[in-house]
């Protein structure tokens, strides 16, 4: 499942990753976004050690459907940032998108990647395999985190504010 443009959109994607994390330390954003953080250092495990044994790039290639969820959830910043209120039409279309893709482009990903290193990857020796499978599990806790804080944000708070709002009472707007 090799060839020219998989090899080469894993080794982009590789550069987009270092620079993102390049960038975070010199914006001093490293611990702040700790959880961002620790999913680009564990992606660069990944895409490098895939892009120097030219192994599973097929699955570095699964992982990446990641970022079509990438857009929404910046989407869904710029429009906290230009100040769209929660009850605006873009907003609640992205609010949505969002959790849809989120469920299917973070969740199918990291579970087929870690049944592939469950079942499909006989080549990796097992403390190898281990590794990938411990890293695969921080991934899956870091999106569950992540899941949590935008149903909490999108859905929860919202539901409150609302009521709130019938009440008569004033709710600063959260992210």
């Amino acid at each position: 499942h090799i060839n020219y443009f998989t090899y080469t959109l894993v080794a982009f994607s590789t550069g987009y990753f270092t620079y993102d994390v390049l960038d975070m330390y010199f914006n001093n954003r490293l611990l702040h976004d700790w959880g961002v953080t620790l999913h680009h250092l564990i992606v660069l495990i990944f895409f490098v050690y895939n892009i120097q044994t030219k192994y599973a790039i097929e699955l570095t290639c699964v992982a990446l459907l990641v970022e079509v969820n990438g857009m929404f959830l910046h989407a869904r910043k710029l429009m906290q940032i230009f100040q769209y209120g929660f009850e605006h039409k873009m907003y609640i279309v992205n609010k949505y998108t969002n959790l849809i893709t989120f469920v299917v482009c973070r969740g199918y990903p990291i579970g087929r990647i870690f049944y592939a290193f469950l079942y499909q990857c006989p080549t990796l020796t097992l403390p190898l395999r281990s590794v990938f499978i411990c890293l695969l599990g921080i991934m899956a806790v870091i999106n569950m985190m992540l899941f949590w804080r935008l149903c909490n944000s999108d859905i929860f708070l919202t539901r409150k504010r609302k009521c709130d709002d019938k009440n008569g009472y004033k709710v600063a707007a959260q992210s």
